[in-house]
């Protein structure tokens, strides 16, 4: 049943203002996940504001899930394949800290939750700039025996 603007901003608004999953919020509201997800999209067109506190909403239930499990929560992803996408600004974020720290991607797996060949994946797939690449690419053969099983103590 097609579901009028001011539904999807009343479910926008209640997936925003309650402590809930993008299934939860659908239970809540009688639809299948998949058509609650595209109710959502369709916020962007209707309120942009609701849509990206939607989309914040979204990202930071990710965030949970990522670090309570270890790995992403079983009821919201953003996929890449079958890898986690990280947001460019938690990417931005996490460069600069293992930069910075001269961090393992040990290190940063332990800090943030984020399986290591999740946070590589990203960090050496969507880093544009070279100069940061090459960092990046020094920093992990550098660390290269404490990120390996085999070269751990």
């Amino acid at each position: 049943m097609a579901k009028t603007n001011e539904q999807l901003e009343e479910m926008g608004k209640y997936y925003i203002e309650n402590d809930v999953t993008y299934e939860e919020a659908a239970n809540h509201f009688g639809v299948s996940k998949r058509s609650f997800q595209l109710y959502m999209k369709k916020l962007k067109e209707i309120s942009s504001t609701t849509y990206k506190l939607v989309q914040d909403k979204k990202i930071k239930n990710l965030e949970i899930g990522a670090k309570k499990g270890g790995s992403i929560s079983k009821h919201e992803s953003i996929n890449v394949g079958r890898k986690r996408h990280i947001s460019d600004e938690q990417l931005e974020n996490y460069t600069n800290k293992l930069i910075e720290g001269d961090l393992s991607l040990r290190q940063l797996q332990a800090d943030t939750g984020i399986p290591k060949s999740t946070l590589h994946d990203n960090l050496t797939n969507r880093i544009s700039n070279e100069v940061t690449k090459q960092k990046l690419e020094e920093l992990f053969e550098e660390h290269k025996p404490e990120n390996n099983k085999k070269g751990r103590k």
